[in-house]
């Protein structure tokens, strides 16, 4: 019997110590859960200001950013002719001429023109002439080019037109006349009561009647060096031309010539668009342009020319005289080695001879918007991570909340900004910079920094931020 009781002792222990988990399982009872995670935006972010020459790309959650900046280009007359007139109206207000011929006015190879014609008679000399002393020195040691397109009704013997540098005495003169049985000459006219014709240098053109040539006539006023040259515009060549030197006389002004020598038929001549420069004025160039860049000149919208830069800093040039030596409606273009247009001028008057240059701006702009879109105030400063950079004096950036900070400067110091408030709303990192040369770029990598506590204090975020500037 002891034994049997000592056996329902323990089956009793057990059923007692099971009770309790019996109990807690009828009361807790586990049900399957779902769970979502939804990213949470964060107070600041970083979005495109949408400025001309600006381009942002920003990262996820608007927590980094990518910014490629444009330097603005312009171009600029950097050297323009002396002088020059269309003739759309004939002769122009201010010229002086004598002779017994008749000045007029008539169509020319652009537009109008000026028309000149002898009278009558054995021997015969009609000048139309500008004074133009005060516009260029006589100690040029350079070339002064004068230009004009001719036409003549009668290239025969004793039968000239040109176009002239006239001394002190307007009636003495250097001149490049075509005529005389299609020659081109350089002759020199001195006047005592009685004129002296003599005949520096001459060459052979093939030239018709009735068919507009560009006539060329240079001068060096400092060694009295000279040179005539005649093209044809329909095709761009050098007809001939032909050099000479003299001292004897010091120009002051420039004109027009109409010559006769002998009876017969007279010489009745057209000129059309004469320009007087430094440069060559069947041309037009732009210099300063960066290589691999683009340069296009138009004359309204006729594309003249297309030119691509081989040096850094190189001066492309274009033939107009094909269509005209004053361009009405000229325009110029410059594109970089990516297509992109970075500089305009015109449609304005560009006139042969003429050296147009292209220069980078400095500039101020706002590159990135900082926008805070929470109830309050943060506070953010920047801070300089890596930079390279070549052309330039001087770039600085900041961010400008409640006010703006102080400038970071490539190269540092210093390298970070001062702290500033970031309200509600769109705040802003602006760019500043000096470009001292075409060409220039420049990368740059930042962090704008933000927190809820001034001192950059409490909780504390960096964004990345990368700059290109070329």
């Amino acid at each position: 019997m002891k034994y049997e009781k000592k056996n329902l002792f323990y089956i009793y222990i057990l059923f007692l110590t099971l009770i309790p988990f019996t109990a807690y399982a009828s009361i807790f009872t586990y049900y399957p859960v779902n769970v979502s995670l939804q990213p949470v935006s964060p107070p600041i972010v970083l979005r495109d200001p949408l400025q001309p020459g600006v381009s942002v790309s920003t990262g996820p959650a608007g927590a980094s950013a990518s910014i490629a900046y444009l330097i603005p280009y312009a171009i600029s007359l950097s050297q323009g002719a002396i002088y020059s007139n269309t003739f759309d109206t004939g002769l122009p207000v201010g010229w002086v001429t004598y002779g017994l011929g008749t000045w007029g006015s008539s169509t020319g190879r652009v537009s109008g023109g000026v028309s000149g014609s002898t009278k009558g008679g054995q021997g015969q000399t009609d000048v139309a002439y500008y004074k133009t002393s005060d516009l260029y020195s006589s100690s040029y040691s350079g070339y002064i080019y004068l230009a004009a397109y001719v036409s003549t009704s009668n290239v025969g013997a004793g039968r000239w037109a040109g176009i002239a540098f006239h001394g002190t005495a307007t009636q003495n003169f250097y001149a490049c006349l075509v005529g005389d049985n299609g020659m081109l000459e350089i002759a020199m006219r001195i006047y005592f009561g009685v004129e002296f014709w003599t005949v520096l240098s001459s060459a052979q053109a093939a030239i018709s009647t009735g068919s507009f040539y560009l006539l060329v006539c240079a001068r060096n006023p400092s060694t009295g060096a000279m040179l005539a040259q005649l093209y044809d515009p329909s095709t761009g060549f050098l007809l001939a031309s032909t050099s000479a030197s003299s001292t004897l006389i010091s120009p002051t002004s420039i004109g027009l010539v109409v010559r006769r020598v002998g009876g017969g038929p007279g010489v009745s001549p057209v000129f059309d668009e004469l320009v007087l420069s430094y440069r060559d004025p069947g041309s037009v160039c732009i210099t300063n342009i960066p290589s691999g860049w683009r340069a296009e000149l138009y004359n309204g919208s006729t594309l003249i020319g297309s030119q691509i830069s081989s040096g850094p800093a190189a001066e492309v040039c274009f033939q107009i005289f094909a269509i005209s030596t004053i361009l009405r409606q000229g325009v110029i273009r410059v594109y970089d080695s990516s297509n992109t247009l970075r500089a305009s001028l015109g449609p304005q008057l560009v006139v042969g001879g003429s050296l147009y240059r292209l220069d980078p701006q400095a500039s101020t702009a706002r590159i990135l918007n900082v926008v805070n879109l929470d109830g309050k105030g943060y506070y953010a400063l920047l801070t300089l991570s890596s930079y390279s950079y070549s052309g330039f004096s001087s770039i600085q950036i900041r961010v400008c909340g409640s006010t703006c900070s102080s400038w970071i400067s490539i190269p540092p110091p210093p390298a970070q900004t001062t702290e500033v408030q970031i309200p509600p709303g769109t705040s802003y990192v602006e760019l500043s910079q000096n470009p001292s040369q075409v060409g220039a770029q420049a990368s740059i990598s930042l962090f704008l920094n933000y927190s809820t506590l001034p001192g950059q204090g409490g909780v504390s975020v960096a964004y990345p931020i990368f700059i290109s500037i070329r």
